[in-house]
């Protein structure tokens, strides 16, 4: 197993109580909409998603590019886990009723393409639904006066990132157009948080329930879904 690949381990046991909360929530809006059927969470990471997507209603599936946590995925919530892309584990067409996506959108190399190819796999009224953290709410978050106030440091941006675009909730839906989606709902999400700051994380929370009320633009959400139809 190489270190790189136990390293993605260990940070997703660490970073997976800071977002149960969120996922649970994610599933449970999900499942307002799919009540039953198949489902591939693609980036899916140790499975938590899975935990509330249980047979015989659901067959869930995944893919995830870091072997071990594909294997831990598969053995754990006894799942099938492809471990590697979406689009090199070749699904059948028309395959799945639901699709996620949930924090993982923003390391693809070509969206345009992962994105055509969860519409090839969806059945017709089948559900894509995408996490993203709002793109203005980031950037305001993670340099300057509020990142040096949580982390104690300027900025938690890094030259070797492997994030590889920070998509605008316009850009995003817009996406979802082109490929021949139709959106049906947007909501924000709570924000997963392992800072050990009682301040921030109460502020965190008190931000996400305003927010929740206000109607104000996705881009200025910690975190959002997006949710696209296949018509």
């Amino acid at each position: 197993m190489a270190r790189q690949d136990i390293q993605l381990s260990e940070n997703a046991v660490k970073n997976t109580k800071s977002r149960s909360l969120g996922i649970e929530l994610e599933a449970k809006i999900l499942q307002t909409k799919v009540k039953r059927g198949r489902l591939l969470d693609i980036g899916c990471d140790l499975g938590d998603l899975f935990t509330w997507f249980l047979k015989p209603d659901w067959e869930c599936f995944g893919a995830e590019i870091s072997p071990s946590a594909a294997a831990f995925a598969s053995r754990t919530h006894d799942v099938k886990v492809y471990p590697g892309t979406v689009i090199n584990a070749a699904f059948k067409e028309n395959f799945f009723d639901l699709v996620t996506v949930l924090d993982t959108f923003y390391y693809v190399d070509n969206p345009q393409k992962e994105l055509t190819e969860i519409y090839r796999i969806l059945k017709p009224n089948g559900i894509c639904a995408i996490e993203i953290p709002g793109q203005k709410y980031q950037m305001l978050r993670s340099r300057g006066l509020f990142c040096w106030l949580i982390d104690r440091k300027w900025t938690r941006l890094h030259t070797d990132s492997s994030y590889l675009y920070w998509f605008s909730s316009r850009g995003l839906e817009e996406l979802f157009k082109n490929t021949g989606f139709s959106i049906d709902q947007i909501l924000p999400i709570p924000s997963p948080s392992v800072s050990r700051n009682k301040i921030y994380k109460l502020a965190s929370k008190l931000y996400y329930y305003q927010f929740n009320n206000m109607g104000q633009s996705f881009d200025w959400a910690p975190k959002y879904l997006m949710i696209g139809k296949k018509p």
